[in-house]
């Protein structure tokens, strides 16, 4: 077989495994809405389905009538990618049902960061520049304390984010000498 028709088989077990989920996800909407659940913003649903269906269907286009070819150094590793993460999908689903809190926590937090963690493995970035940044203006903050104007507190966040350390004067007050 080709490489093109074992990716369309990739795709067609990733679709299989969304119709998995799809039920599922209708099994848990039934049993919600017989305990009362309401159910809110259903109008963004079917454009979703229908985005989700032709992305998968796009992609074997794509391989098919482009005749995009297989290339093993990038092809190999993203198929891995794929597979460990569904696998960690299904683990988090089947940890949140264990009795061991400490499997019920972590499967919670893995999927409460999920896209945070795919939007660094995508783009290599993460927020701790503006943690930094907002590390210096609440510094900035606590330096400007007791100052009455935003200006002097925008100084003092330039000089901080700057790196600038000048001799400022202090607000101890100084002794005082006196001359004969």
């Amino acid at each position: 077989m080709s490489s093109a028709g074992w990716y369309t088989l990739l795709v067609l077990a990733v679709a299989v495994e969304r119709l998995i989920e799809l039920r599922l996800s209708n099994r848990h909407a039934a049993w919600a809405f017989a305990h009362g659940g309401v159910e809110t913003g259903r109008r963004h649903y079917p454009p979703m389905v229908l985005l989700h269906t032709g992305l998968l269907i796009a992609c074997v286009g794509e391989v098919w009538l482009a005749d995009r070819p297989f290339l093993p150094w990038l092809g190999w590793p993203m198929l891995a990618v794929v597979l460990l993460a569904q696998a960690l999908r299904w683990w988090c689903k089947r940890a949140k049902l264990s009795r061991l809190e400490p499997f019920r926590n972590l499967a919670q937090s893995i999927q409460k960061h999920w896209n945070g963690v795919v939007a660094f493995l995508k783009t290599r970035l993460t927020n701790g520049a503006i943690e930094a940044i907002n590390g210096l203006l609440q510094l900035a903050k606590r330096l400007a304390r007791g100052f009455r104007s935003l200006r002097y507190f925008r100084i003092m966040a330039y000089l901080k984010a700057a790196g600038l350390h000048l001799d400022l004067p202090s607000l101890k007050p100084s002794p005082v000498t006196h001359s004969e």
